[in-house]
C-alpha cells in the first residue's frame, strides 16, 4: 500500500499546484466556474485560497517520500478535502452552487476517503526502522 500512498500523495499535490495557480492567476474564471458571481473581496479571498492549496501541495510532496508515519500524514491529508466535500456538500444544500459542484465533490470525496482508508489501514514501509 505504499505504492497507493505515493501515488495518491503525488496526485493530490498536482491537483493541489493547478488550484493554486487558478486561483492566484484568475480567481474570477475560477469562481464563475461554480455559478457564483465575483466581486474584488471574492477575488481577494480566492487569490488567499490560492496560497493556502500551495501550501498544501507542498505537504503533500513531503509526504509522498515518507517512509515512517505514512499513517499520521494520510489522516493529517485527508482533512482538507474531507472539509471541502463536506463544506461543498452543505452548499449545494442550502443553494448556494449548482450542479456545477458535482465534479470537485466527487474528486474532494475521492481523495477524502483514499487518505482516510489509507491512514486506517497502511503499515509504514516496510524497510522504516522503528528505533
Amino acid at each position: 500500500m505504499t505504492k497507493l500512498f505515493l501515488a495518491t500523495t503525488l496526485l493530490a499535490g498536482v491537483l493541489q499546484c493547478y488550484l493554486s495557480y487558478a486561483l492566484l492567476t484568475d480567481p474570477e474564471a475560477m469562481i464563475a466556474s461554480f455559478g457564483l458571481p465575483t466581486d474584488a473581496s471574492v477575488a481577494f479571498v480566492a487569490r488567499r485560497a490560492g496560497a493556502m492549496f500551495l501550501g498544501l501541495a507542498a505537504l503533500s510532496f513531503a509526504a509522498a517520500f515518507l517512509y515512517r508515519n505514512q499513517q499520521i500524514a494520510a489522516l493529517a491529508l485527508a482533512m482538507p478535502w474531507l472539509c471541502l466535500a463536506l463544506l461543498g456538500s452543505y452548499e449545494h444544500m442550502r443553494g448556494a452552487v449548482g450542479a456545477e459542484i458535482y465534479p470537485a465533490l466527487v474528486i474532494e470525496t475521492t481523495f477524502a476517503v483514499l487518505f482516510l482508508l489509507i491512514g486506517l489501514f497502511l503499515r509504514d514501509h516496510p524497510t522504516a526502522k522503528t528505533t
